[in-house]
Order: C-alpha cells, then structure tokens, then sequence
C-alpha cells in the first residue's frame, strides 16, 4: 500500500512540476493579455530588452522594488522597457505607481491571463526578454540585482546585426 501511494505521489508531483513553470530560457515569451495600459503602451515598433515585473500592491517587497525600476527605466531608456504588470484595478493600486511621474510602463491584466501565460506563482516575480522576445532570465526579482541585469544587456548577441522584421502575411 505504501508503495502504490508514493508511485501516486511521485507521478503527481511530477506532472505538477511539468507544469508550475511556462518559460524557459531562450523561451518566446507570451503576449500581454492585458485590459489596458495604465500609462502609455511600450512601442512595438523599438526592439529593446523588456523586463516584465508582476506586481502586487500588498506585497511590500513589490511596492518597495518601484523605485530601483523607476530607476533602471531612466538609467537604461535606450536599452530597456521596464514593464510592470498587475491584476490589480482600483485607485488606490494605480496611486503606488505614480503614474504621473512613473518611467516604466505599467499594464492591468485582463483576469490574470498574462499572470497564468507566464506561469505566475508568487511575486515579485520577473522576466528578461532579449531584443528578439527570448528568455535570457526569470525568477524572484528580488534577486536580480543590477549589476547582473547590467551583465544582461551588455551580453547581447543581436547588438551587431539588425533585426529583421517578419514578412508581411501575403506578401511574396
């Protein structure tokens, strides 16, 4: 009996590691499923590096990290898109971010669907994305200090070689 409990113990465990986390390094990472922008929305158009912070306003680690991002967002403008996400929609939430003064941009999920997409499960939690949208770091942002996001954007491979925009569907 013990043993046919771990066997069942074992397998469910592994499928739910299977699944608790959606990214990988090198990963695509997923669209924004957002209900709207609470500042103006990051160009398409720039291909920098994205950071994507997910926030939320009872945490004081969360709240505390708005500086240092506000900070990283001037200090590395022509590099980095800070973007900070949250599921979070009253006043109170959006007067943390002071969204009048605020250097990053700042996202309302649409019902925790970008939070799920990016396989969420506690916050801070953060992702850096390369100038093509690939992973190149994710976990506790807490524990991304500058000097590694520094080593980060300076170890871009694509720096040297222009990026190529997708062909238009149709177009031959």
């Amino acid at each position: 009996m013990k043993k046919w409990f771990l066997l069942v113990a074992a397998i469910w465990l592994g499928l739910y590691g299977v699944t608790a986390q959606n990214l990988v390094l090198g990963a695509k990472i997923p669209d924004f499923k957002l209900a709207r922008w609470l500042t103006e929305a990051p160009s398409e158009e720039e291909k920098h590096f994205v950071f994507i912070e997910f926030f939320y306003s009872t945490n004081p680690v969360s709240v505390e990290r708005l500086v240092l991002l506000d900070e990283w967002a001037d200090r590395y403008k022509d590099r980095l898109r800070v973007v900070v996400l949250t599921k979070e929609d009253s006043p109170e939430v959006a007067e943390k971010f002071r969204l009048d003064q605020c250097r990053y941009y700042v996202g309302l999920d649409d019902g925790g669907k970008t939070f799920a997409a990016y396989g969420v499960q506690y916050v801070p939690y953060g992702v850096v994305a390369d100038r093509r949208g690939r992973v190149v770091w994710l976990g506790n942002s807490a524990q991304l200090d500058e000097e590694t996001l520094k080593k980060l954007l300076d170890n871009d491979l694509y720096k040297d070689r222009p990026l190529r925009k997708p062909p238009q569907k149709g177009a031959q």
